[in-house]
């Protein structure tokens, strides 16, 4: 049986609904989700329970109003160079959490299509890597695209 050719867009995933993020309101690793312009407009409750802000305050850029102050400018500049691009990317910078703590964060972004083959946005995800940091774990730093 051969393969079937795959263009380049089927090889991005679709934007999920609204409905199926639900699903992403269980997973325990912090989920967001942004428009074609970078403006994100879903955080899962794992997202929200870390930062200890409701929904309305994170959507948008409001989710940046966390991320340290020397952190910010190369983290927004990175992010929307992504964006930008449509390309996959991985930054680490620090977030605060709902206690006041700074954590290191990995954040893992995929742009994602429309069924139609249409850039959608991006679907990401984050991880606190404190500890990891803190052991020395991960000295080298991340590309900027994955």
């Amino acid at each position: 049986m051969r393969a079937a050719a795959r263009s380049p867009a089927a090889a991005v995933p679709q934007v999920p609904s609204y409905a199926s993020l639900a699903l992403f309101d269980t997973f325990p690793a912090m989920v967001w989700r942004s428009d074609v312009d970078g403006l994100c407009d879903y955080f899962n409750e794992a997202w929200l329970r870390f930062r200890g802000r409701s929904i309305a305050q994170e959507m948008g850029t409001g989710w940046s109003e966390g991320v340290h102050e020397d952190d910010l400018s190369t983290c927004l500049q990175d992010y929307m160079d992504a964006v930008q691009g449509r390309r996959t990317f991985a930054l680490e910078y620090r977030l605060r959490r709902w206690d006041g703590q700074y954590r290191w964060i990995l954040d893992l972004g995929q742009p994602a299509n429309l069924p139609d083959g249409r850039f959608a946005g991006y679907i990401g995800c984050c991880y606190d890597i404190t500890e990891q940091k803190e052991a020395g774990l991960t000295g080298r730093p991340l590309p900027k695209e994955i």
